[in-house]
């Protein structure tokens, strides 16, 4: 479904607003591309993008496709998903998608190359979390792990797809906003985070990319801090840095309807007034507390689930 979209300045005359519409196709260039994708922002931040994707064309060009708010493409093969990611986007976008590709190699090479010390007072049976350190960035990464009754899909359906609705299992954040779809794999996200200590330790806001593929019967999700023209810095929240970081969705071994969730935590919260090891264990504490919100989010869901086919 294609959906047209008005990309001049509002005009007070009607003879005015229908010339400047009928101009606006022939005028189809980079510079327009470059104030759409500005505009596109604008109407995420006001809850008034488009659910359905909207394709702009211009006369030197088959149509370049933006991905509004795209229900994720989690459910397709491989190669499927090559050619949807293979589609025209904006030249002003590429980098952004490379970002997020060079984001999810990071991530796994975390995964597979890093050496994770257990944190025994923060683990049990549940819940095992680990911390390393990370030469590249300097920070300790926090490692969690666990084990759910919910299959692989499901799980990425639910967090991938209803992203904005996050804070409402996880109470550190105050909101989340999917600013754009690059891809169907690919997006642009900004989160903002709810103060610490009444107050003491203020809310910290985050812009990332973020990307995701499939390994095996498993799901990675990777992310990192990135920039955007419209959301700089303000004095309203101290811009957190992400590093790669993410989730690795695993069904396990004999049984896909069990997942091993691994979570690497890998952030500066630029907090130069508490000494590392003391931020390493309230991130660590933090991280635990969220992945058992997140644990008792999947249960309701695969209760759910099971109501449902019950019926």
């Amino acid at each position: 479904m294609s959906v047209t979209l008005n990309v001049e300045h509002p005009v007070q005359e009607e003879a005015q607003s229908k010339e400047k519409c009928s101009s606006a196709h022939l005028r189809m260039g980079s510079g327009l591309i470059t104030e759409l994708v500005l505009r596109s922002l604008c109407f995420s931040l006001q809850f008034l993008l488009s659910e359905k994707a909207a394709e702009v064309t211009n006369g030197n060009s088959d149509g370049i496709k933006f991905y509004w708010r795209k229900v994720a493409s989690h459910n397709v093969s491989r190669s499927q998903l090559e050619t949807l990611e293979d589609r025209p986007i904006p030249v002003e976008l590429l980098p952004y998608l490379e970002q997020g590709k060079r984001t999810y190699e990071s991530f796994k090479q975390i995964l597979q190359n890093t050496t994770w010390e257990p944190m025994t007072t923060l683990s049990d049976d549940v819940i095992k979390v680990a911390s390393a350190h990370n030469r590249e960035s300097g920070l300790t990464m926090i490692h969690f792990e666990t084990v759910v009754n919910v299959s692989v899909d499901v799980i990425f359906r639910d967090v991938w797809d209803h992203m904005q609705d996050c804070p409402k299992w996880n109470h550190n954040l105050q909101r989340v906003e999917v600013v754009l779809d690059i891809t169907p794999r690919c997006r642009l996200l900004y989160d903002v985070l709810h103060p610490i200590g009444n107050g003491i330790i203020w809310s910290r806001d985050i812009v990332a990319i973020m990307y995701w593929d499939k390994e095996g019967d498993g799901i990675h999700v990777a992310f990192a801090s990135t920039s955007w023209p419209a959301l700089l810095p303000s004095s309203q929240y101290v811009r957190a840095t992400i590093y790669p970081q993410g989730y690795a969705y695993i069904p396990m071994p004999g049984d896909p309807e069990q997942t091993l969730i691994r979570w690497v935590n890998h952030m500066d919260a630029h907090l130069a007034f508490i000494p590392a090891p003391v931020i390493n264990l309230f991130i660590a504490k933090i991280g635990r507390d969220t992945l058992i919100s997140f644990r008792d989010h999947l249960e309701t869901l695969r209760k759910e689930f099971t109501e449902l086919k019950g019926v």
